[in-house]
């Protein structure tokens, strides 16, 4: 049996006239705040911070439905009508608000060891420092692992 080959044919100008391009995506507003959401937690990971993304996630989820529930009560001008577009502004905190230590209460510490074979004995020596954490507003567990090195730099300046 013969092989099958594939044809790519390239589209001319004219062709391509009344070209519909069906491959380009425009992120909605969804799609921009979790992407911005999703870099702040991971500078805060990086930190070795607290961040409530669930929180902050359920709090645009709730903005969100707010707004889709203002948008069929209000009237429509005759731009909005044209455009078919109607754009309500979402009451949504700074990410930097997940974030600060007055929005967590800290439940607890501890320290994590690893073993380590020294002159062919294990010896336990610490890791790093887990603290756990639950947020003011839903009460959502988080649990930071900070390496122990940074907790004892921490530590020595007096931040935790």
């Amino acid at each position: 049996m013969a092989e099958q080959q594939d044809i790519i044919v390239r589209a001319n100008e004219e062709q391509k006239k009344n070209f519909t391009d069906i491959g380009f995506y425009e992120p909605t507003a969804k799609d921009k705040y979790y992407k911005k959401l999703v870099q702040k937690q991971q500078e805060c990971t990086e930190l070795h911070v607290h961040f409530c993304y669930l929180c902050a996630k359920q709090d645009f989820e709730d903005a969100c439905r707010k707004a889709a529930s203002e948008i069929t009560r209000g009237s429509f001008t005759r731009e909005e009508r044209e455009t078919k577009q109607k754009k309500i502004p979402l009451d949504l905190k700074e990410l930097e608000e997940y974030a600060k230590p007055s929005y967590y209460t800290l439940l607890g510490s501890r320290v994590q060891n690893e073993q380590h074979i020294v002159d062919g004995m294990k010896v336990n020596r610490p890791s790093f420092m887990e603290y756990n954490y639950k947020c003011k507003s839903r009460n959502h567990g988080m649990s930071v692992h900070v390496p122990w090195l940074e907790h004892l730099e921490k530590e020595k300046t007096g931040k935790k």
